[in-house]
């Protein structure tokens, strides 16, 4: 039988849990896209101290710093003691955002159908993208240099986004497609080309296997890096040995 303060203390490591994971879920929630996540590290970070490095004249250690870029990316600093050339402690993520990015001219027409191009970004199913509500999230950056939020589709009163797929009773010949054949049209219709992601898998296998090869040429010179160091280190030992032993000679003729 667990004792009464094993109990509590499983009891409140149950609460701290619960209450990280209703944090994070509000994050995601809050967060679509880069920018929307990024805002919301800056939010956090400076509740716990942490200012722009911008108006920072001088850093002192225990200084705590961020620094965004294009409102994309954003790395945070506490500054140290030590120096910088003994290292630093890393510690990286980076932000995902599975989504259907509409391109910058995205708007076209088609069989009397207004249709927005769009491109699919990180590794989404494209089958689970279908009669299901979205939403708009982004910016619209206008010639005068202004940059308008959009977010539509989240409050309860706003327009919904669908990607509709076609009626059941209309689809006796697509249920006999496979799932490959369906993701192909799917992927058609929303103006996403084969070929061209055909090229892109293609492209990142060929980068792969680049980096792989170029990692496996610095193994092998290191491997004799290593290898002419050990004959180096043999010869001092050996020249070590020979000149201790020329000193002992020279001491026992002296006495």
């Amino acid at each position: 039988m667990k004792t009464m303060k094993s109990t509590k203390k499983t009891e409140k490591t149950a609460a701290a849990v619960k209450k990280l994971v209703e944090s994070y879920k509000a994050f995601l929630n809050a967060g679509k896209t880069e920018r929307e996540c990024v805002v919301q590290i800056i939010a956090m970070a400076e509740a716990h101290g942490y200012k722009d490095i911008s108006s920072c004249k001088s850093l002192e250690p225990g200084d705590k710093v961020y620094v965004q870029k294009m409102n994309k990316a954003i790395a945070l600093f506490e500054i140290g003691k030590g120096s910088i050339d003994d290292g630093m402690n890393i510690l990286c993520a980076h932000i995902d955002s599975p989504r259907l990015d509409a391109k910058q001219n995205p708007i076209y027409e088609k069989d009397c159908i207004t249709y927005l191009n769009t491109h699919y970004y990180g590794g989404i199913k494209k089958y689970q993208w279908v009669t299901i509500p979205l939403a708009v999230h982004g910016v619209v950056c206008k010639a005068d240099g202004t940059v308008i939020q959009v977010n539509i589709g989240e409050d309860a009163d706003d327009p919904v986004f669908c990607i509709s797929d076609i009626l059941p009773h209309l689809a006796q010949e697509q249920m006999k497609k496979t799932g490959a054949q369906i993701i192909k049209q799917t992927m058609e219709a929303l103006g996403i080309s084969m070929k061209s992601v055909f090229q892109d898998a293609h492209q990142v296998l060929e980068n792969l296997k680049v980096s792989a090869r170029e990692c496996q040429a610095s193994i092998q010179e290191y491997k004799k890096q290593i290898l002419t160091l050990e004959k180096q280190s043999q010869s001092y030992q050996k020249q070590y040995s020979a000149l201790n032993d020329l000193i002992s000679l020279f001491i026992q003729t002296t006495k």
